[in-house]
């Protein structure tokens, strides 16, 4: 098995995206479009603000003005959602629920921005194939196996050949936990007191056809890897961010979604990969090919 150049499946944990946006909120609805970039970092926050141009419900600015102020005030104590879409050079960005909106508006110059705040969304390349899924973890602790010393631990998105990682198997494909380039220096600033919730390692598996909807998640995703990998390794852990990846290692699709915990906390590991010679991958693996699998006491999401 081939590795992909990990330049091109590198791991990124500060997301932008940009292109035009399109949205509608408030009763009667408001419709309005305009540049939009989208920020999304490593705490998996992701805010939208768009420079509004058109507001295709008003017919004159003056309108514009008024249908934007009146859902300001009429919403100003409460939180209710929109839709919003932005068409990027590379894809799609949709936030079609838990999306709130923050508008400033500025009468002397006539102009208006909003920010939407995206609790739910994501991002997909058209006409994608999706092969591979892969979490970035937070505040992974655990220890893992040195990677030179397990040459023959192979997978297509592995980030680099020297990095610790642990072998499993999911839906009869081979998948792997791996730490992230740089990620002693990562634990290091957490022991030291850093409680930021920082990405320092990925667990990577295959998608064997399965669909990606958010709906369609939950008949197979292994949400309850958070899980395991928390209580095997003694670390609270959890993920900003799901993504999609293609054979060739490219992006296909990635879903916004707290999983997990983004909380710095430390317990008593129960696997040590080291000396369990592969325990932690043995652990996922059986896990998946058990019955109790996805019962509601394994808690993820």
């Amino acid at each position: 098995m081939s590795l992909i150049p990990a330049e091109r499946i590198g791991l990124n944990t500060q997301l932008r995206y940009q292109g035009y946006g399109s949205a509608a909120f408030g009763t009667p609805v408001v419709r309005v479009s305009g540049p939009t970039v989208v920020n999304t970092d490593e705490r998996g926050n992701t805010v939208a603000e768009m420079q509004v141009e058109e507001v295709p419900t008003a017919c004159s600015i003056d309108e514009r003005m008024a249908q934007l102020s009146r859902d300001f005030f009429n919403n100003i104590n409460e939180r209710t959602p929109c839709t919003l879409r932005v068409e990027c050079p590379d894809g799609v960005f949709t936030a079609t629920e838990q999306a709130f909106r923050d508008p400033s508006i500025d009468f002397p110059n006539r102009r208006a921005s909003i920010k939407f705040h995206c609790f739910r969304s994501q991002f997909e390349r058209p006409d994608a194939s999706t092969v591979y899924w892969r979490l970035p973890i937070w505040n992974f602790h655990g220890r893992l196996r040195p990677g030179m010393a397990i040459p023959e631990i192979l997978h297509p998105l592995r980030l680099s050949g020297g990095n610790p990682v642990s072998s499993f198997e999911f839906l009869g494909e081979p998948g792997l936990v791996e730490f992230i380039p740089g990620y002693k220096e990562l634990l290091e600033q957490q022991k030291n007191g850093d409680r930021n919730p920082t990405v320092t390692a990925t667990t990577v598996g295959a998608t064997a056809g399965r669909p990606t909807t958010w709906e369609g998640l939950d008949s197979w995703f292994p949400f309850e890897y958070l899980t395991l990998l928390g209580f095997a390794s003694g670390s609270r852990v959890g993920s900003p961010w799901i993504e999609f990846l293609d054979a060739h290692g490219h992006l296909a699709k990635r879903v916004h979604v707290h999983l997990g915990t983004n909380r710095y906390e430390t317990g008593v590991a129960f696997v040590d990969d080291i000396v369990n010679r592969g325990g932690l991958g043995r652990l996922l693996t059986r896990a998946e090919r058990s019955a109790e699998f996805g019962k509601t006491y394994l808690p993820s999401r």
